[in-house]
């Protein structure tokens, strides 16, 4: 009963933060996607539902959490983590820009918090960002030698698998990355199909951010 309650608060926690957060997001993302549009919203519940895709991951994503952790700072730090990943997510899918306001301070407190949360060596956070941002640079490379100087893999990807050592930390990046690449590949070839060509940014990003939380769910 009470693991239940635990879920059920939780996943309500997610929602409540997703709605704090989506107004803030949107005049974040407002001056380079002046044509995106509003999110999807309810508009009966008011400011309790101003973006019910950003709402709707977050509280599908901390009640996993809360299933999967129990209480303690495990839960809390990595519900955090949920929710900085959750944003930078719907951000580049929508508007393909990874802001570093989001992304910085997240990966200096992931630092410090990784190792805390997870029982991993004091250096396993910066480790595992360097191993994240460093993959990400080579397919970056690779990217652009197969197709002669195009931006295959965006810069700020290079940010986010950063952003996904530091938080999943050495002992869980490798995984996290190749779960990431692969989903950010599937992601990428749908896009392609779409626009009928195989030209331009592949939307890795997303694809990294479902990896790293993945990654936080998988048994430790």
């Amino acid at each position: 009963m009470a693991a239940a309650a635990l879920v059920l608060g939780w996943a309500l926690l997610g929602w409540l933060v997703g709605a704090a957060a989506a107004p803030w997001v949107q005049r974040l993302i407002g001056p380079d996607a002046p044509d995106l549009g509003p999110p999807p919203r309810l508009v009966a519940l008011g400011p309790l539902a101003p973006d019910l895709v950003l709402q709707g991951l977050l509280a599908v994503a901390l009640a996993l959490l809360a299933w999967r952790e129990g209480p303690g700072l495990t839960l809390v730090v990595h519900s955090a983590y949920a929710a900085v990943l959750a944003v930078v997510l719907l951000i580049d899918f929508r508007t393909r820009y990874v802001y570093h306001v989001i992304v910085f301070p997240a990966l200096a407190a992931a630092l410090v918090l990784t190792p805390l949360a997870s029982g991993q060596p004091f250096w396993s956070g910066a480790a595992g960002a360097l191993v994240g941002a460093l993959a990400l640079l080579a397919l970056r490379l690779i990217g652009a030698l197969v197709y002669r100087g195009q931006e295959a893999v965006a810069s700020g990807d290079v940010t986010i698998g950063a952003l996904v050592g530091a938080t999943t930390g050495l002992q869980v990046v490798v995984p996290a990355l190749l779960g990431g690449i692969i989903l950010g590949g599937v992601l990428a070839l749908v896009t392609a199909a779409t626009r009928r060509s195989l030209s331009g940014t592949m939307a890795y990003g997303p694809g990294l951010c479902l990896g790293a939380f993945l990654a936080l769910l998988a048994p430790r």
